[in-house]
């Protein structure tokens, strides 16, 4: 079982988390997973890589991303992992 852990959240507009995977995706032992509303688009929830402080590596989106919800853990297990919170 894959299993991504949450860690903390991110410091930015968003509702951003950070989270340590188990097994790595796309090469990211870390990413951030990132869910948004905006004015101008429909609600997304984004992953993105990150290092273990929470920086991101790039913006290049994940899978797991997706549009049309704002759910850390629906994008989570889209992205083929378990969630899990200590």
């Amino acid at each position: 079982m894959k299993i991504a852990k949450y860690l903390r959240r991110i410091d930015w507009t968003a509702d951003s988390r950070l989270y340590s995977l188990s097994t790595k995706l796309d090469g990211h032992s870390y990413i951030i997973v990132t869910a948004t509303k905006s004015d101008f688009s429909e609600p997304e929830t984004l992953i993105f890589g990150a290092d273990e402080r929470g920086n991101p590596i790039d913006f290049e989106e994940l899978p797991g991303t997706g549009v049309g919800s704002i759910n850390h853990d629906a994008a989570i297990i889209k992205a083929g992992y378990t969630p899990f919170y200590n």
